[in-house]
């Protein structure tokens, strides 16, 4: 009798295609994962958000839109292309993007070398005063 490990088994990206869906020019080693869902009104909001801790998306960050379905490229992948240090993510959970566990939003992690930022999707955010504020407490440490 054969048994199997009862494991989930996450689908990783194509390199080639994740590197169409790469924006800007990433010369800070910022990686922004946004949900496209509010998608180009989101943007505006980001480019607020960023300009508040002097952080241009498409000069210092690199842009990922990631759509509300489907397979996402890992850190890994994206920082086997492009210096990345730092990580925002608006709206994508932990195990899109390749983590195997579950992470609080609006707390920084730390992790080879990375710091990451989950939090709500930018529509979301945008209009929760509380979430705006401890996302803000968070890019103060970070920046």
């Amino acid at each position: 009798m054969l048994e199997f490990f009862d494991y989930k088994i996450f689908q990783i990206s194509d390199t080639e295609k994740f590197l169409e869906s790469l924006s800007g020019d990433g010369q800070k080693g910022i990686l922004i994962v946004v949900l496209e869902e509010g998608l180009p009104e989101g943007i505006v909001f980001l480019k607020k958000i960023l300009s508040s801790i002097r952080i241009s998306l498409e000069t210092d960050a690199l842009l990922l839109r990631a759509a509300p379905h489907g397979v996402l490229p890992t850190v890994a992948q994206i920082r086997g292309v492009a210096p990345i240090y730092r990580v925002l993510i608006f709206g994508v959970s932990p195990q899109r993007i390749g983590f195997s566990f579950e992470y609080p939003m609006y707390k920084r992690l730390i992790l080879n070398e990375c710091t990451y930022i989950f939090a709500d999707r930018l529509s979301l955010l945008e209009p929760n005063k509380q979430a705006k504020n401890d996302l803000w407490k968070q890019l103060q440490g970070l920046f």
